[in-house]
């Protein structure tokens, strides 16, 4: 190709997504999953303490067709803290691929 950029082979892409999903899985449970829950369905043991309900996960990747953009520029109620703030790019890319994983299960 002219400009020198070649595509990532399948194989590659694929490790470096599930790598995205690890890290991410591991900031999930380290900071949502206490009113998330473990799949994602606002069902955490922390869940019912909240002002308002945790979001359903599952429901708002269904519905949200660019969910990282939307996590992106969100406000948030109650306890639940704005993404823009608590992590960086890196992270919310790692995070909304993990949590795009409950909705394949």
């Amino acid at each position: 190709m002219r400009h020198g950029i070649i595509p990532l082979s399948s194989n590659l892409a694929e490790k470096m997504n599930v790598a995205s999903i690890e890290r991410g899985k591991a900031i999930y449970k380290s900071h949502c999953l206490s009113c998330h829950g473990e799949t994602g369905k606002g069902d955490g043991p922390a869940a019912s303490a909240q002002k308002f309900p945790p979001a359903n996960l599952h429901q708002l990747v269904r519905e949200v067709k660019n969910f990282k953009f939307f996590l992106s520029i969100s406000q948030w109620q109650g306890d639940m803290p704005g993404w823009e703030e608590k992590y960086n790019e890196a992270e919310r890319e790692d995070l909304v691929a993990y949590i795009k994983t409950f909705n394949e299960k």
